[in-house]
This record gives structure tokens, sequence and C-alpha cells, in this order.
């Protein structure tokens, strides 16, 4: 279903309030041999992760995962900005006209299992991941390539699409436009590769299960008990397994939030994501570190149109024109969130400054205007009152953004 907003969502730009155990850097020793120490980080991803598939993936909890156990051509450095030679790329090329990026990935690369990391196997994930068959809801986030947008609507063939694998080191991708941010999307959990041979060993069931997938990055699944946690245990076939400091991840599945922040008073995690509802708690709490910052998540309420009532153009305005955000952020929420009145957050650069700033403000509320717009639209559908209305939503804790790697 295609769903039309017309300035009619509600917005906000969420902070993540993250706390830190006291503990979080001490080593742990095993029952099985006391004299080894391993380094576990503890912590909660929320809820069970829908998939592990980078190619279809589009949530929070399974990117946090994915981000740990897989990884592409770059990493994005703490300005977010790709750092060369972070990833499996040890340099690129980009030609005068801005067109054609060339890859070069490292020697002595290997997939989990032990076979070579190519760039045959990255040429095959994109094109996977644009193939209409795939039905990946972020292929149109490869759409800067040439013809990925045609043929992801198969209007062209997947030999017609800028991605191309010269040889086992060098990939070649020729984009539709000048887009200077290309590098930095191929960080993206989308843009992760897999391996050719064993996507399609395994078909459908590809990462269902631990042994259902290939890892590339420095850490692999080593349990995955569903609705309950994942075990994450060093990966000793990633390229810089030596800098990697972590023995282990543990990731528990806690949906209520007053059994996270216990768990963690009580020293079973070693970071969290709290609510504002916590905020308070932890603000001067000597034994833990509190620290809150922006995130650019935007979240927005999308109108079903298949309901009559939301068919109206004139009443989806009202909704979207009556709701005080600034309430919302400041009283329910209360942890530094703010308002948004349009898709893009603030903190995303522009030409010159915020692109937030350059532009102004999508909408604002007017709770005048949105009486006006819900009697006229009433008015065209020929009712004098609202049908009952559903708000459907996940677990407040589960849509919550979540901490990358």
């Amino acid at each position: 279903m295609k769903i039309k907003v017309l300035a009619a969502f509600v917005s906000l730009l969420f902070i993540i309030s993250t706390v830190l155990g006291g503990c979080s850097s001490q080593p742990t020793k095993t029952a099985s041999s006391p004299e080894t120490e391993k380094q576990i980080l503890r912590i909660n991803l929320g809820e069970e992760p829908p998939r592990l598939d980078p190619q279809t993936s589009t949530d929070g909890v399974s990117f946090q995962v994915l981000n740990a156990v897989l990884e592409g051509l770059v990493r994005l450095g703490p300005d977010e900005k790709p750092q060369k030679g972070s990833g499996l790329a040890k340099d690129w090329k980009i030609s005068e006209d801005g067109l054609t990026y060339t890859f070069y990935l490292k020697d002595n690369i290997y997939w989990s299992d032990g076979n070579p990391i190519t760039a045959y196997d990255f040429e095959y994930s994109w094109k996977r991941a644009l193939d209409p068959k795939t039905a990946s809801d972020y292929a149109y986030i490869m759409f800067p390539i040439k013809n990925a947008e045609k043929f992801n609507a198969g209007e062209v063939s997947a030999d017609e699409v800028g991605i191309k694998a010269l040889d086992e080191k060098t990939l070649e991708v020729q984009l539709e436009e000048p887009t200077p941010y290309f590098l930095s999307l191929t960080a993206f959990i989308t843009y992760l590769p897999l391996e050719k041979s064993f996507v399609e060993k395994v078909g459908d069931k590809i990462a269902t299960t631990p042994d259902t997938l290939v890892y590339s990055g420095p850490f692999i699944i080593k349990e995955w008990n569903h609705e309950q946690n994942i075990i994450l245990v060093k990966n000793d076939k990633y390229w810089d397994k030596d800098n990697v400091k972590l023995d282990e991840i543990h990731m528990d599945m806690i949906k209520d939030m007053n059994t996270v922040v216990q768990n963690f008073d009580n020293g079973q995690y070693d970071i969290i994501t709290v609510t504002g509802d916590f905020v308070e708690r932890y603000k001067n709490n000597p034994n833990a570190e509190l620290q809150i910052y922006p995130n650019g998540f935007t979240y927005f309420l999308a109108f079903n149109t298949k309901n009559p009532v939301f068919k109206n153009a004139n009443i989806r305005k009202a909704f979207g024109l009556s709701i005080d955000r600034k309430q919302l952020t400041e009283n329910v929420l209360k942890d530094g969130s703010i308002p948004a009145y349009g898709f893009v957050p603030y903190g995303i650069p522009g030409k010159n400054e915020e692109f937030r700033k350059e532009v102004g403000n999508l909408f604002t509320e007017d709770p005048v205007k949105a009486k006006e717009l819900l009697q006229k639209g009433m008015n065209e559908l020929g009712i004098t009152s609202l049908p009952k209305i559903t708000l459907l939503a996940l677990d407040f804790v589960s849509w919550r953004p979540f901490l990358g790697w």
C-alpha cells in the first residue's frame, strides 16, 4: 500500500539517553577456567531481531546485531565520515565527474568459514538487494547507482546496473549523477555483503539461525535463543581481530523497562538505553554515567489510506496540525527529544548550515486550522462525527533507537 502524506505527520527527533555502568570494563572469569579472563559486554536489545538478512532488514534491533557481525566497504568514524581503511576496502578512487567509484579490497580478508571475501560477493549482494524478487524495503537507498531504480522496477536487467566486480579485489560502481554522500551510504546495512556461494546454498533459510549466516565482521553469532538472547563471540577470521578487545557480547531481549533498569542496577548490564522516566534517576548517580545525545531518528504517524476517513487529505492534514509536539516531548518523553516539523531532523548538514535551518519548517501546529480542515473533510465525506480510530504502535522499548557499534 502506498501512503501519501501531505504534511500530516507527527514527528519527533529522539534523543538517546544512555547509562553506562561502572563495571563495563571489568573482565569476567569463567567458571570452567578461573584463570581465563574474558571481556564480556552485556546489553539489552529489547526484542527479538525480526530478521538478520542485511538486504531485507529494516529495524534498529537487527541493525545492532548486523553491525557487529558483518562489515562492508567502509565504516563511519566519530565524525560520521567514512574512514579509509576502516572496512573491507583499503582504498577507493572517485572519477573527476563524480560518477565512477572504484573500490579496492584489502588482502587477506576472509569470511568466517575461511573463504576469501571478494568483490563478486559485493556485486552479488548489492544486486540481490535491488532484485525485485528480494522485495527489499530499503532498495531505494541504492538508487543513486546507475539503473538501480530501473532494475528494481523490473525495467532493465541486472547486467545493466552500474555495479561490476572487475576482479576479486576491485569493485566498480557507476552512479546516475554525482552523489557526494555515496561513500557514507556504503556503510549502511543494506550495503553489507553476504557470501554469494553460501546464500545460493541455504536459500530462503539465510540468517535464520547462527549456522545459516557467514560473517565478515568482528563477531559471530554463537547462540541465538529466540525471544531470549543472542550471544556473540569474537570472529577469529576477522582481518582486524587483534584490535577487537571484547571476547563476547551478550544481548538480552527484555521489553519491560523496569526490569531492564533493575538488571542494570544489579550489575547484569554494562550499558542500557533508558526512557525519559529514568533520566532523573541517573543524573547524579555516582555509580553510573548518563550520556544524552541526539541520534537523528525521526518518528511519524502514517495514515492507513485504505480507511475511508483517511483517504481524505483534509482530515489527514487536520490530524497533523492538531498534535502538540512540544507537550509530547517535554511532558511525556522527558528525555531531551525535540519536536520535529519536517522529516529531516536538526543536526543534518545542508549546503551552508544545518538543512533544517536552511529550508525552515515544513509545517507547524495550528489547532484552529485543524478544526476547519477536519470539518471540511467530514463535510466532503458526508459524516457528522468521526468513527472509532485505532492507533497501532510497537512496544515502547522496542521502537526506541538503539546504539550502533
